[in-house]
């Protein structure tokens, strides 16, 4: 509640190392509380994946196909601007949100990349939206680089129990896929 005295408490859950499509992966898993008034008003888990150091080739990839039966669309143009205002906003320095020639040159991206809690913030707002409630649980997963190098589109469908939403790239792969219960 605003206004009131809040605690966060944060930690590791696990770490596990993998072996992915672009090399070895660490998987830290995080989880976040949020408590007022000692109750938990806030719960969430995140797994954050590290890789090696970029050799300058592309890592552009198109995700796997989106599905075709969304019941919803939102298209979003991302620019620059948007792109440092939030790395401002969430205290992401990585150069690869707003410097195009140490994204391009350097990391060997197609262009700057969109933030994944960017697009997770979106597709979020996304859900509110469309089913006029507020959000009981959201859980999303990045699958493949998002690029400002064109309009996205946010899609989604209802399902029994919520929507399933996610990002479609411009060259029409999925870069991000969500659900959300209200």
């Amino acid at each position: 509640v605003a206004g009131r005295v809040a605690e966060k408490a944060s930690g590791i859950l696990s770490i596990d190392l993998k072996e992915g499509r672009t090399g070895p992966l660490g998987i830290g898993r995080v989880a976040l509380g949020i408590v007022q008034e000692g109750a938990l008003c806030l719960h969430e888990e995140q797994d954050i994946v590290y890789r090696e150091a970029a050799t300058g080739t592309s890592t552009q990839a198109s995700g796997p196909a989106c599905p075709e039966d969304a019941q919803y669309r939102e298209v979003i143009t991302p620019d620059p601007v948007m792109l440092f205002r939030f790395s401002a906003l969430t205290y992401n320095a990585h150069r690869i949100h707003y410097d195009r020639d140490y994204a391009t040159r350097i990391e060997g991206y197609g262009g700057l990349v969109v933030h994944g809690p960017l697009s997770a913030s979106l597709l979020a707002r996304f859900a509110t939206e469309i089913a006029q409630k507020p959000l009981k649980t959201f859980a999303f997963k990045g699958l493949s680089p998002l690029l400002d190098d064109g309009a996205f589109t946010l899609e989604a469908k209802e399902r029994d129990d919520g929507l399933d939403l996610w990002v479609r790239q411009p060259a029409g792969g999925q870069a991000m896929q969500a659900k959300a219960t209200f």
